[in-house]
């Protein structure tokens, strides 16, 4: 018998012996945008575009519908937030949406990138099954990310795919 299974296996008892109950009630996804100390005039979270730096969108902006390596579309999404947001292990979810109905979801769990006021993530794929369907037409993109204390903010826009 190896050394390693017994380590590893005290090592995750004392883990999750740490754990304690959260100080905060789960999570409502619902909740819709959690304003600032400032009354929500700058967001707490704001969905963007981008694959090496975070670019904001704007409702009715056509974005690319890019075919990726392995046949899959996609749409490129960022987010960047603020405080009192924790970036630390920061859940989210990067929802597609047409005509009312969620097309897909694709959740991340990442620790966001200082950049001065702002912690941000970007080169996330928001999935698109088919891109006829969207193609020209009002297409959602929603966020939503949940912090290690159970904060939750969203944010979306209307976009208008194009391509490929």
């Amino acid at each position: 018998m190896s050394l390693r299974a017994p380590a590893l296996a005290l090592t995750v008892g004392l883990l999750l012996a740490a754990c304690g109950p959260a100080s905060l009630p789960p999570p409502d996804l619902d909740a819709g945008v959690v304003l600032t100390e400032d009354g929500g005039t700058v967001p707490l979270l704001e969905l963007g575009t981008g694959t090496q730096t975070f670019a904001p969108l704007v409702a009715g902006q056509t974005v690319p519908v890019i075919a990726g390596p392995q046949g899959g579309f996609h749409i490129w999404a960022a987010v960047r937030t603020r405080a009192p947001l924790d970036p630390t292990l920061l859940r989210l979810a990067v929802k597609v949406k047409f005509a009312g109905a969620e097309l897909t979801s694709t959740d991340y769990r990442v620790t966001l990138v200082k950049n001065g006021p702002y912690a941000e993530w970007y080169g996330m794929t928001a999935l698109v099954p088919d891109p006829d369907v969207v193609r020209g037409k009002p297409t959602t993109v929603e966020v939503v990310a949940t912090d290690s204390a159970g904060r939750t903010a969203t944010d979306s826009r209307s976009l208008i795919p194009s391509g490929p």
